[in-house]
């Protein structure tokens, strides 16, 4: 009397039932082996045996009991509440479900609570009999409870007086999780959970264990117990899930987890494995969850290990696998430079050598060179860090004895028998042998040259010479000033040279010589560079003035502006002006580079070739002394051919310099103005109104 049919049509698409009949009645029972598909197939949207299925397939969310287990030793919470709370209750939460958050239902929610003898106990109640409770929610009833109580204990604190370690236990697992950072810190404040601190650390390890870091890192902090958790408890998951604003957070509450992290992501930094490959055991041993790939490269972890150094002021010397990056690329950025033409080889050489200052650095510097061909270069690296040839990569070994000339055979055999005079005759003489074509290439004549002759260029390095230059400088009205720091990748740039140009004069004052004081650079500060009767003129200013203050005690008065006349912002003004001509081209569409100013105004570069060299190297060699001397006093021969286009087209020069020392607006606008207005009415033959005079383009002539 039984029949059992299969309906294999649903079947493949994986979902099996079976129908069972008996007496006439259908009795219905699905089993679903497979859901792999939950779609419903054509033409069944309507069969009456297949609505049950659909409605089986559909996704249920279990919304756990927050009351179970979440007060002391695991206990129940009970929420039942008297039965007058219990209707008045009721009638609040239909007055909430109308108006929502009013003044009015704040107001009677905190008398309610006010008027119970334990009040944070009665919000949790009310909290735990709400719905939504498990998904708090701006809108929320149950948040807007716990919000009241809160601040009902800010108004009224002595309300925390009745309140249990269970209350406590309770507000903590009600909220933990649920992700609003500003509840965190106001339960903790109104339940005075620190009271209960060595109760809430196995819950925070709970939560460590579930991957929810991000709330053990609140926790941690709000509590103050950072020293209780480790590096791979809390700090590295989060970086893990690139969370690193919240990391830096919890770091700057753990001072004393800065270095042992830096340390440890700076070991993830070590290239003879990937970044990933480091952290390989580390994910296997605590099973972190939510991992964001992309973190474990190299670059964001360098860029984060920098980062992180700086911020908390870590020596360089604990970051050794990050510092050997750095050296790699910043003697690869030289190389490149050098090979462009952007530095002499004196210069390229001076600070590779400084660079490669491990075994490992060296052999990098040797490679690189290598790779581009450069043999005579190779040699001369192998030569001077007296490198065994056995030490050199065969390749390297190989291309150099291809690239022997056959008279010198045995030079490649001879490299390392090099006397110890001849390597030390090369550090004095800034690579003097085996020097390059390219350094002996000649200066173009198009570069710009010094227009004094050098010995009035002096260089201060004592302090009598440092007394005089001070008297000299006081009866001048007018100076210019540059600096010069040596480039560093590791530690912060501190300036290495001060120039102070005048007319006939260039001083190179040594600001790492320990002859020089405190008290005479506060004197030079005062003297000159605070007084407002000297016009201090230079390029940038904001760089060279942000330096000054950082690497010496001048004591600047970074206040008085008026003194100090930047000649790129005078320039940048000058072309919004539109009708200033300078004596080698217009200057609207040239580069906002000193070297391209010098070029409008004197019709010759600046040689930038030793701008990047090792400004700490002492004695400076001859072309440092040049080019450090020609580029403070070339500003005074550009403001001078400014100088002389102004007055040829007419303008204040007082009011002009006002204008821009000052940062102000107003004079340069109203000469646009009317020049623009008077040469339209040229254009028309009007003839010109009031007293503007017909005003020429001009091009400043320099003599010489």
């Amino acid at each position: 009397g039984s029949a059992v049919r299969c309906t294999s049509t649903l079947a493949t698409f994986g979902i099996t039932y079976f129908i069972i009949k008996k007496n006439n009645t259908k009795l219905r029972c699905e089993i679903l082996l497979r859901m792999s598909y939950r779609g419903i197939p054509a033409g069944y949207e309507d069969d009456p045996d297949f609505s049950c299925i659909s409605d089986m397939v559909q996704k249920i969310t279990v919304v756990p009991d927050i009351t179970i287990a979440a007060g002391l030793n695991n206990e129940n919470f009970d929420r039942t509440l008297s039965a007058d709370v219990d209707n008045w209750f009721q009638n609040y939460k239909e007055q909430w479900n109308s108006y929502k958050r009013t003044p009015s239902a704040q107001h009677n929610l905190k008398v309610m609570l006010h008027r119970d003898p334990d009040p944070l106990l009665l919000a949790l109640k009310l909290f735990a009999n709400c719905p939504g409770c498990n998904n708090l929610k701006n809108k929320n009833l149950a948040l807007f409870i716990l919000e009241t109580i809160c601040d009902l204990h800010t108004q009224y604190p002595e309300i925390s007086a009745k309140c249990s370690d269970n209350t406590r236990i309770v507000a903590f697992n009600f909220v933990k999780t649920c992700g609003i950072v500003s509840l965190y810190k106001s339960v903790m404040i109104t339940y005075q959970l620190n009271k209960i601190c060595e109760m809430l650390v196995p819950k925070i390890k709970e939560l460590i264990r579930q991957g929810h870091f991000k709330d053990a890192a609140y926790w941690t902090i709000n509590l103050q117990i950072t020293h209780l958790f480790g590096i791979f408890d809390i700090i590295f998951p989060l970086i893990l899930q690139d969370k690193v604003p919240l990391a830096e957070m919890y770091l700057n509450a753990a001072k004393d987890l800065a270095l042992p992290t830096v340390q440890f992501l700076d070991s993830l930094l070590d290239k003879q494995k990937t970044v990933f490959e480091h952290c390989d055991e580390i994910l296997t041993k605590y099973e972190y969850k939510d991992v964001k790939h992309t973190v474990l490269t190299y670059r964001p972890m360098s860029k984060l290990v920098t980062r992180l150094a700086k911020t908390y002021k870590i020596d360089s010397h604990f970051t050794p696998n990050l510092n050997f990056t750095k050296a790699c690329s910043y003697m690869h950025f030289l190389w490149h430079k050098y090979r462009d033409g952007g530095m002499s080889c004196d210069a390229y050489r001076e600070l590779a050598r400084d660079a490669a200052s491990t075994k490992p650095l060296q052999m990098d510097l040797i490679t690189n060179v290598a790779s581009y061909g450069d043999f005579d270069e190779v040699k001369y690296w192998i030569n001077y860090f007296n490198i065994p040839l056995e030490e050199i990569a065969d390749d390297i070994r190989e291309d150099l004895k291809r690239h022997q000339p056959s008279e010198n055979s045995d030079e490649i055999e001879m490299l390392n028998i090099s006397s110890s005079s001849e390597t030390t005759s090369a550090v004095n003489n800034g690579g003097a042998t085996n020097k390059s074509k390219r350094a002996n290439a000649t200066i173009p004549n198009n570069y710009l040259t010094l227009a004094l002759p050098i010995d009035c260029v002096i260089l201060i390095d004592d302090r009598a010479k440092f007394h005089e230059m001070l008297e000299y400088l006081q009866g001048q009205l007018l100076i210019a000033f540059d600096s010069e720091w040596k480039p560093s990748v590791c530690n912060e740039n501190v300036i290495s040279l001060l120039q102070i140009a005048t007319p006939y004069r260039v001083y190179l004052l040594d600001c790492l010589s320990s002859q020089l004081s405190d008290e005479l650079w506060q004197q030079l500060g005062q003297r000159v560079f605070n007084n407002l009767e000297i016009l201090k003129v230079g390029f940038s200013l904001h760089q060279d003035l942000r330096m000054l203050h950082k690497s010496l005690p001048l004591q600047l008065n970074l206040n008085a502006k008026t003194c100090y006349l930047d000649l790129r912002e005078l320039w940048r003004r000058l072309k919004y002006l539109q009708i200033v001509k300078f004596p080698f081209g217009c200057g609207s569409n040239s580069g906002g580079s000193l070297c391209a100013l010098t070029e409008l105004c004197l019709g010759k570069k600046l040689d930038k070739s030793n701008q990047c060299s090792n400004w700490a190297n002492r004695p400076l060699r001859h072309d440092q002394i040049v080019y450090a001397a020609l580029d403070a006093h070339c500003l005074l021969q550009v403001y001078q051919v400014i100088v002389e286009i102004l007055l040829g087209i007419g303008l204040d020069l007082d009011e002009v310099v006002n204008e821009v020392t000052t940062g102000k607006t107003g004079y340069l606008f109203r000469m646009k103005r009317a020049f623009t207005e008077h040469n339209n009415e040229s254009s028309t033959s009007v003839p010109a109104k009031g007293n503007i005079a017909k005003v020429p383009v001009v091009s400043a002539n320099l003599a010489g």
